[in-house]
């Protein structure tokens, strides 16, 4: 009897380790499968933005991610990206004077991995939602603690920590499919810029030095 339940446990044991296996490998398919769907929407984009696509049809917002790490200070971009796609953006697709999740899909977030200083104000290490709020001449940028929402439906002002105003730049090109882009600038400055059709809003963040 005993060698029959030592035998019982040893079986139980090999099952729970394969269940246990199988879980993890469930996982690391699905991280890779993401990691792969990423890369793709990126290439994607790329080519349309480049001029590659002549004609972007994919009708829908592929999801992005940018980041980089400049002088210790990382910053990550998580956002849906639109195409034009002889659209008329400013004013029509994108209302004036409204909140806006400054991509699609759901609200843009973006991740400081150290305190910075934004337009004078600090804002704390952490991820925060970032919203704007175009205007005909100028826009608000809005920092808001609540990141994880679909579009604006949830969107509280009382949750924003941060609002700056900034003036649009008109682009040479166009870029076809809204894109985030974060660059070295002058002085431990680090340029944030979203870029969509003929307009680039361009921002300034300083990593607070200990």
């Amino acid at each position: 009897m005993k060698k029959q339940n030592d035998l019982f446990q040893l079986l139980l044991a090999l099952l729970c380790v394969i269940t246990i296996t199988a879980g993890c490998k469930s996982k690391s398919d699905s991280k890779d499968n993401q990691v792969k769907i990423v890369r793709r929407n990126e290439e994607y984009v790329q080519r349309v933005n480049n001029g590659d696509i002549k004609d972007d049809d994919y009708e829908g917002s592929v999801y992005r991610v940018t980041s980089a790490t400049i002088d210790s200070l990382r910053i990550k971009i998580l956002y849906g990206s639109p195409g034009v796609r002889k659209r008329v953006i400013w004013g029509r697709l994108v209302p004036y004077d409204t909140v806006w999740v400054s991509g699609a899909l759901k609200a843009t977030a973006i991740e400081f991995s150290k305190d910075v200083i934004i337009g004078g104000e600090k804002l704390k290490s952490g991820k925060y939602a970032f919203f704007t709020i175009p205007g005909r001449n100028s826009w608000k940028i809005v920092f808001n603690t609540d990141y994880h929402q679909h579009n604006t439906s949830d969107y509280d002002i009382k949750k924003d920590l941060l609002r700056l105003d900034v003036v649009p730049d008109t682009l040479l090109h166009p870029t076809q499919r809204l894109t985030y882009s974060i660059t070295q600038g002058a002085e431990n400055d680090v340029n944030i810029i979203l870029a969509w059709e003929m307009l680039s809003i361009p921002f300034k963040v300083k990593p607070v030095r200990s």
